[in-house]
C-alpha cells in the first residue's frame, strides 16, 4: 500500500509551504527517516524526512511551489512503477471530483479551473514575471509579502541573477540594490582593499575569549566610521548577510562588542552587506533605504566599498567614512581607543 507525503506543518500559524527542494527524485529508492526534500515556511528552511520505506512515486510538485499544509504532494510505493501517473491534486488541498455518465458533475465534484482563473492565481500569488507566459517569480510567502510592503520588485533579483526560490533575507539584498530605473540619480561610491591578518587576529582572540559573532565586530566597525565621518549623535546599523538573515543594531560602537545585542529598529542609518562567507570579493550598491557597505574576501584581501546616493551621503563623507571603517578593519585596536 502506497504511503502519501503530505505537505507538513512545520509552525503552528503555518498555512503552506514552498519546496525548495527535492533531495529525491521520482523513482528513487527512500527510507523511512531519510531527507526526502526541503521546505520552506515564514520562519526557517527545514528539511521533511520520509515516513515510510519504498520508492518516491507521483510527484505532484515541483521545487518553487507554494503547497498548502496537508495536501498530497507524492506518494511512496512499494515499486517504482507509475512514477508521473497520478493526476495532479485539488488546489489548495480540496476534495478531488467525479462527473457522472453526462458529464455533470456529482456531489464533491470540482469543476476544471478556467485559463483566466489561473492567470488570476498566478498573478495574485506574485509569479508573473513579464509578458512571457513561461517567466516566473519563485518566493516564499514571506519573501512576497516583505517585497509588497516595502515597494520592491522581485524582478530585479532575477535580473540579477539571484538563485530562486527567493526567501526573506534576499528582500534585504533587494532593498541594498537601487532602482532598474536609469534616469535616477547616480550613486556615490569608492572602494579600500587591505590585509586581512589584523581583522582576523582580532576575530580569534574575540572567539577565545567567548562566542562573539563577526557582524557584532562590522556593526561596531561600520557605525563608529559613520559617526566621526558624518557627526551623527547615533547610528543604526543593518547587518545583512545573504541567505542567512539580517540584524539591526542601535549604536554598537558605544557598547562593548560581547555586550552588543539586536534592535528592532525600522529605517537604519547604514546597510552593511557581509560577502566574507560567500564567493563575491565586491559589489557597487546602492540602496534605496540608505547607504550601502559591501565587505568581502579576495585572497588575502578585505575589500570594502561604500556607495551613496547624493541625497544620503556627500562625496567626502563617503571617502572619510570609508577611510576610517577601512583603518578600523586594519587595525582593530584603533577601534578600542
Amino acid at each position: 500500500m502506497a504511503h502519501e507525503v503530505i505537505m507538513p506543518a512545520l509552525g503552528m500559524a503555518q498555512e503552506s509551504g514552498v519546496i525548495v527542494s527535492w533531495l529525491k527524485a521520482p523513482g528513487d529508492p527512500v527510507t523511512s527517516g531519510e531527507a526526502l526534500m526541503e521546505v520552506e515556511t515564514d520562519k526557517a528552511v527545514m528539511e521533511v524526512e520520509a515516513q515510510a520505506d519504498g520508492f518516491l512515486t507521483d510527484v505532484q510538485a515541483s521545487e518553487g511551489d507554494d503547497v498548502p499544509v496537508g495536501q498530497v504532494i507524492a506518494l511512496i510505493s512499494e515499486t517504482a512503477e507509475g512514477v508521473g501517473e497520478a493526476a495532479a491534486p485539488a488546489a489548495n488541498g480540496a476534495a478531488s471530483r467525479e462527473t457522472s455518465e453526462d458529464g455533470t458533475p456529482t456531489e464533491g465534484a470540482m469543476p476544471e479551473p478556467s485559463q483566466d482563473a489561473g492567470t488570476d492565481r498566478q498573478e495574485a500569488e506574485g509569479l508573473s514575471l513579464g509578458t512571457t507566459s513561461g517567466d516566473r517569480i519563485l518566493a516564499s510567502p514571506k519573501a512576497k509579502r516583505l517585497a509588497r510592503e516595502q515597494g520592491l520588485d522581485l524582478r530585479q533579483l532575477a535580473a540579477a541573477g539571484h538563485p530562486q526560490p527567493f526567501r526573506a533575507a534576499d528582500v534585504e539584498v533587494l532593498g541594498t540594490m537601487p532602482e532598474m530605473s536609469p534616469g535616477g540619480p547616480q550613486p556615490i561610491s569608492a572602494r579600500a582593499a587591505l590585509p586581512t591578518e589584523g581583522y582576523q587576529a582580532f576575530l580569534d582572540i574575540l572567539v577565545a575569549e567567548g562566542d562573539t559573532p563577526a557582524r557584532h565586530v562590522i556593526a561596531a566597525f561600520a557605525a563608529g566610521a559613520l559617526r566621526r565621518a558624518a557627526g551623527r549623535p547615533s547610528v543604526a546599523v543593518r547587518i545583512v548577510t545573504p541567505r542567512q538573515g539580517n540584524s539591526t543594531y542601535l549604536d554598537p560602537d558605544r557598547i562593548r562588542i560581547s555586550d552588543i545585542e539586536e534592535q528592532d529598529i525600522g529605517t537604519p542609518d547604514l546597510i552593511v552587506l557581509d560577502l566574507t562567507q560567500s564567493r563575491i570579493a565586491r559589489a557597487d550598491l546602492s540602496g534605496r533605504l540608505a547607504p550601502v557597505v559591501t565587505v568581502g574576501r579576495d585572497q588575502d584581501s578585505i575589500v570594502i566599498t561604500l556607495a551613496a546616493l547624493p541625497d544620503q551621503m556627500d562625496d567626502l563623507t563617503v571617502i572619510a567614512c570609508l577611510d576610517d571603517l577601512a583603518g578600523r578593519f586594519e587595525d582593530p585596536l584603533r577601534h578600542l581607543l
